[in-house]
């Protein structure tokens, strides 16, 4: 109504259906479909509707560990609302710039997706043979149902994948008549200690 054109990118249907008066589909970066959001989710459908990440042929930072804290155990349903922290462990093998993401999906679609780029405006550069830790936070204001939560690498100049994990852990949240916050989950990350193994002692420096 301003006369400014929102363009929103979501592999979250129910978002695209409820907040978009028109939609493309793109498959390799080429339009197959452009039209309402309906017939152009109806596509996307039909074809798949799983995206494929594209993986780098040269992997210059890999995901040493996952973690996480906050939740005693996976294997029962979790409130709506939990906080979640995800601690993801970097190596990187090669001098690059990248931008770790976290995302949550349900059925192969996704529900939530952010990147450490996205979120602090710039990639995280590291230098061979340096490790790093993040620390993802959330909460899980998320309806009650199973979920998928994935970390990735994303290259920040070549917008390939050194990795792609899309189940880091199955989540299962729980039924609670008191939840109103639909898939609001307050992302934030920091970045912990970087530091150079040597001789198998970590060489750590204070951020």
């Amino acid at each position: 109504k301003n006369g400014t054109t929102v363009i929103f990118v979501s592999h979250n249907m129910e978002s695209v259906l409820s907040l978009c008066g028109r939609a493309m589909l793109l498959v390799n970066g080429q339009v197959t479909r452009e039209g309402e959001p309906a017939e152009v989710i109806a596509e996307y459908c039909r074809v798949g509707g799983i995206w494929v990440p594209p993986l780098s042929d040269r992997k210059k930072a890999v995901i040493k560990e996952v973690t996480f804290e906050g939740v005693d155990s996976f294997g029962k349903a979790l409130y709506p609302g939990t906080h979640l922290i995800c601690k993801v462990a970097i190596d990187c093998l090669e001098d690059c710039r990248i931008s770790p993401g976290l995302f949550i999906t349900q059925f192969g679609s996704f529900v939530f997706d952010t990147t450490y780029g996205r979120m602090k405006g710039k990639p995280l550069s590291l230098s061979a043979g340096e490790c790093a830790e993040l620390s993802w936070s959330i909460d899980l204001n998320l309806p009650n149902g199973s979920y998928d939560l994935g970390v990735h690498l994303e290259d920040a100049d070549t917008g390939l994948y050194h990795e792609h994990n899309f189940r880091a852990v199955h989540l299962l949240i729980g039924n609670d008549f008191r939840y109103e916050g639909k898939y609001i989950l307050n992302p934030t990350v920091a970045l912990g200690r970087r530091y150079q193994p040597k001789d198998d002692r970590l060489k750590q420096t204070s951020l």
